[in-house]
């Protein structure tokens, strides 16, 4: 499948050329960038149309209605290119019954991508049809010189070709919400274990205080000096810098950086910046374990997001969101959200994910 004349969005965190960028936040309000991000250059020589922009929270912290999904759902575009880092576009691109396919860490360029978390942070497709995002993901990934996270395969080729029957999928003993998700994948002829899966717990843990250290230092390029909002309330520089971040960050962007900074501060590096790396790693050994064994491990979606409760309830809420969620980013693996919930593959197994996709799409 070609996606010549295809309809495609951009989320608010990829650069477009000539158009304004903010990750949907006030400090960069006005920030033209002189250069695409090489995904958005990649759809351009594709032939694909770029339909705009979509919003986002800003630097991606929280849990509300995205925009990004409302705009597929919609039918504005047959797709969007999102960055997800904690997993809450999966869960709501799941929720609306939709599909989120995110490719192995490296395998689509972050470059032009105005980075949150590093390390976690993936660049993914939002669709309704998993045919067209596999179209979508093949024009857009491989190897960015310019990317020095890039994975070194020149390109991918992603198909949703062959069916699901005789696939082992593995499920957390435990999990509530995976019923339908189980039925489904019986009903196509998969075989179904549930497992332990005991390191998953900390896994929210773990990915919200790396987060929360890596956005603490990226947002430090954001001064008030070169470009971006700055403060019209100043008599020396230190004031532009205070000021500046005072009155454009939104007060999500401000806890965490704030809460970034204290476990990468001397006193409490080892037991909490150390500990998550620590938590990440048995994580990823027992994710890998795994999937030496199963094709998939399937996981249930987050809750829907409320309004209310202030910013340290909407945090205490983005924790229990990204319980499963959280695992692509900490592990590099690819994962597929469908309407029955998330899956998560080996390296560069996007192919048996995509045959799910369609497999449970086409019933």
């Amino acid at each position: 499948m070609h996606i010549k004349d295809m309809r495609i969005l951009l989320d608010d965190s990829v650069m477009q050329r000539g158009e304004e960028t903010t990750i949907g936040s006030r400090i960069l309000r006005g920030f033209v960038p002189p250069f695409g991000a090489e995904v958005a250059d990649r759809l351009e020589k594709a032939g694909a149309v770029i339909a705009g922009k979509t919003n986002v929270d800003e630097f991606l912290i929280g849990d509300t209605i995205c925009d990004t999904v409302e705009a597929v759902k919609s039918g504005r575009a047959a797709a969007a290119v999102a960055c997800d880092v904690t997993g809450v576009i999966a869960s709501q691109a799941s929720r609306a019954g939709l599909f989120f396919l995110r490719p192995t860490y490296g395998s689509v360029s972050r470059f032009g991508l105005i980075s949150t978390a590093a390390s976690m942070e993936q660049l993914g497709v939002v669709c309704a049809d998993p045919g067209e995002g596999a179209a979508v993901l093949s024009a857009i990934a491989g190897h960015d010189a310019k990317d020095g996270t890039s994975s070194p395969g020149e390109r991918y080729d992603y198909s949703c070709e062959g069916g699901v029957k005789g696939m082992n999928f593995c499920l957390p003993q435990g999990e509530p919400g995976l019923e339908a998700l189980e039925e489904r994948l019986l009903s196509l002829g998969a075989r179904v274990d549930r497992v332990n899966f005991d390191t998953l717990e900390y896994a929210p843990h773990a990915a919200f205080i790396i987060f929360c250290a890596e956005l603490s230092n990226n947002i430090t390029r954001f001064d008030g000096i070169k470009f971006g909002y700055r403060t019209q309330n100043f008599r020396r520089l230190d004031d532009i810098y205070v000021n500046s971040r005072t009155e454009a960050l939104g007060i999500f962007a401000k806890l965490a950086a704030l809460y970034g900074a204290q476990v990468l501060s001397k006193g409490r590096f080892d037991s909490r910046y150390m500990k998550a790396m620590k938590a990440r790693r048995l994580i990823k050994h027992e994710t890998e374990d795994l999937l030496s064994r199963y094709d998939c491990i399937a996981l249930p979606v987050g809750a829907p997001p409320i309004e209310g409760e202030g910013a340290f309830g909407s945090v205490k809420r983005l924790l229990g969101n990204i319980r499963c969620g959280a695992l692509p980013g900490l592990t590099g693996l690819p994962s597929a959200a469908m309407p029955l919930g998330v899956l998560v593959s080996g390296a560069h197994q996007e192919n048996a994910l995509l045959r799910v996709c369609k497999s449970a799409a086409d019933v």
